[in-house]
């Protein structure tokens, strides 16, 4: 088993970087129905499993990022009125102007968002 595997939609699970890393779609997955809804929300289609077991979307004004880049969080700390403290990881799509996930998961390819650096 990969390290922090998790199955649902997708397989997500960290590399050897604690990189995240997407694969391995459903067989049935209706790809059509995700290319209607723009990548952020296949995205979250996607992760829909995954976003109740510890995984979020996060949006880059939360984190005082200067991207549009999709962003995922785990474990993801919010104060009462749930503005974002912190996060155990935070991920981020780096070449997301040039892919489309559902797009590369459909070719059977993996996409993976880069473990953001702390600052």
């Amino acid at each position: 088993m990969r390290k922090n595997e998790m199955v649902g939609f997708v397989t997500t699970y960290w590399d050897e970087r604690d990189n995240l890393v997407l694969c391995d779609p459903i067989p049935d997955m209706d790809w059509d129905w995700l290319e209607s809804m723009g990548d952020d929300s296949a995205i979250v289609e996607m992760l829909d499993y995954h976003l109740g077991e510890g995984y979020e979307m996060l949006q880059p004004e939360e984190l005082g990022a200067l991207t549009a880049a999709p962003i995922v969080g785990y474990g993801v700390q919010r104060d009462d009125e749930g503005n974002f403290i912190d996060a155990e990881k935070v991920w981020w799509l780096a070449n997301y102007a040039l892919i489309l996930v559902w797009e590369e998961l459909k070719k059977g390819k993996k996409v993976v968002f880069q473990l953001a650096e702390e600052e």
